[in-house]
């Protein structure tokens, strides 16, 4: 008969986020991005990542820290950004459009089966 293992407690829970907390923190104050750890680390990219990356992008162009003070032509610009370099590191093989109101049809119809 298998051991079955117990849940992680709450607390143990709260101690974790403090964990990723303060080490994101040292990560940051010695220098240590994102390009560094990803030699030791594969990770998935999400949804979050990509935001984080059109969050930074603001950061550096406009000095915003959030992508809720972007203008519209602000917003654009990350985006290109991040569009543009993903076309380069894919060698053309990822080519993505902002939704708009001219594509959002054609782009939702293509979820359906």
């Amino acid at each position: 008969m298998q051991k079955v293992e117990k849940k992680r407690t709450l607390r143990q829970n709260k101690s974790s986020h403090l964990l990723y907390e303060h080490a994101a923190k040292l990560c940051n104050e010695h220098g240590i991005d994102l390009p560094i750890l990803l030699k030791y680390y594969r990770v998935q990219i999400t949804p979050t990542i990509i935001k984080d990356i059109i969050r930074e992008t603001g950061r550096i162009k406009f000095g915003k820290e959030s992508t809720a003070d972007h203008t519209t032509k602000e917003l654009q610009a990350c985006f290109e950004d991040f569009r543009q370099n993903l076309i380069e590191i894919s060698n053309g093989a990822i080519v993505i459009e902002f939704p708009s109101i001219e594509n959002t049809d054609e782009y939702l119809n293509s979820f359906e089966i």
